[in-house]
């Protein structure tokens, strides 16, 4: 009490600025504005959350904020899936424009061959060439025409070495002397006539001929440069991305095929052979004279072996050049029997002896012994228990 009346004119003092007479009066004064302070924050905290409770809307907020970082990851992979295709899509376009500056290259060489053969046998265009071009039938009526003509010469000239004969042994008549002679003289003029026409029918046949050659030739121009340009398109579709990964593909599946029937041979004792024939498995039996039937007529057993060797070469194939160190089998060997069983266990045991390790799923007691590692599952009513069994 002594203290308070020690610190009294002090807090007078200090409530001057405030127009405040005690301390009883600071302490209402700071409990109204707090009361103001507190009903202007909650109309703030009103108008922002629209009335709804904060607790509510903080909720609400998080779960949009959870969906839309879920849809911002989902269009990430979607931009990462669609940035990888874009990429292959590039590559296959530079590819198949590689391609097709080879074509090109190789169409220019051929139509500048094609000029230069044309120029060669004397014709302005390929068109032109074509339409010097006769048929056969009408080189048969020309060389038809010419044996009639060579025919009907060689006529006149036996017909003149008859007459030549009877004017040496026969006594001069005039009057007949004088037909003769006319008749002589008209077969020179026809003689002279059929040579003259002779001699225009060879040149034709001569230039016919060359003509022919030079068409011959054209036409085995023609016949390489189309097959040229066929291989081209060929190629050009070959080389299509759907075509060349289906041809890739089949060549894959062929060497799996040839790989899994080494193993398939082993496990059958030299039975089956696999064989890839227009995109289906087909395998040959020793057993029916080498015949040849679909892999889907083969028995449980034997699916789950032709499987099991298609499965050991494919894991083969995807390592390469690398030693692939586990692989694990489960289940399918309760379908076979003991010395197919024994056929395959002896497989397996070979794939450890490459240093691999082989892990089985199995219910199969008669397999199980010959592991050297077994970690076995046993089921009870309080539930499943595992332990190792090392041999």
């Amino acid at each position: 009490e002594r203290d308070k009346d020690n610190f009294q004119p002090h807090i007078a003092e200090a409530l001057k600025p405030y127009k405040l007479e005690s301390v009883d009066a600071l302490e209402a004064a700071l409990s109204d504005e707090r009361s103001s302070l507190l009903a202007s924050l909650a109309a703030n905290i009103h108008g922002k959350t629209e009335g709804l409770d904060p607790e509510t809307l903080e909720s609400q907020l998080q779960k949009e904020k959870r969906d839309l970082e879920d849809s911002f990851k989902n269009s990430e992979r979607k931009v990462q899936s669609l940035q990888t295709s874009l990429a292959t899509q590039i590559t296959r376009k530079e590819l198949l424009e590689e391609q097709i500056v080879v074509v090109k290259e190789e169409l220019a060489l051929t139509e500048t061959s094609l000029q230069k053969a044309l120029l060669n046998a004397e014709f302005m265009s390929l068109e032109l060439a074509k339409a010097a071009l006769l048929t056969s039938m009408q080189i048969k009526e020309l060389e038809t025409e010419i044996s009639g003509f060579l025919s009907q010469k060689e006529g006149y000239e036996r017909r003149e070495v008859e007459l030549q004969a009877k004017l040496a042994g026969r006594s001069l008549d005039l009057n007949e002397y004088e037909t003769l002679k006319q008749e002589e003289k008209d077969l020179k003029g026809q003689l002279s006539e059929a040579q003259t026409r002779l001699g225009r029918l060879e040149a034709e046949l001569s230039a016919l001929e060359k003509q022919l050659e030079r068409a011959k030739s054209l036409e085995k121009d023609r016949a390489a440069f189309q097959k040229t340009q066929d291989t081209y398109r060929a190629l050009s579709q070959d080389l299509q991305g759907n075509r060349f990964q289906e041809f890739l593909l089949s060549q894959v599946q062929a060497r799996l095929a040839i790989r899994a029937s080494h193993i398939l041979r082993e496990v059958t004792d030299g039975r089956y052979d696999l064989r890839l024939i227009d995109g289906d498995y087909q395998v040959r039996d020793a057993w029916t004279v080498g015949e040849t039937r679909s892999a889907k007529t083969l028995s449980g057993g034997e699916t789950f072996i032709a499987s099991l060797a298609l499965a050991l070469a494919l894991s083969d194939t995807i390592a390469g050049s690398h030693a692939l160190g586990a692989l694990f089998l489960d289940e399918g060997f309760g379908t076979l029997d003991a010395i197919t069983l024994d056929s395959v266990a002896a497989v397996l045991e070979n794939l450890t002896k490459e240093g691999r390790m082989v892990g089985i799923i199995t219910h199969v007691s008669a397999l199980t012994e010959r592991l050297p590692a077994r970690l076995t599952v046993t089921k009870d009513k309080d539930g499943s228990s595992i332990s190792w069994d090392l041999a």
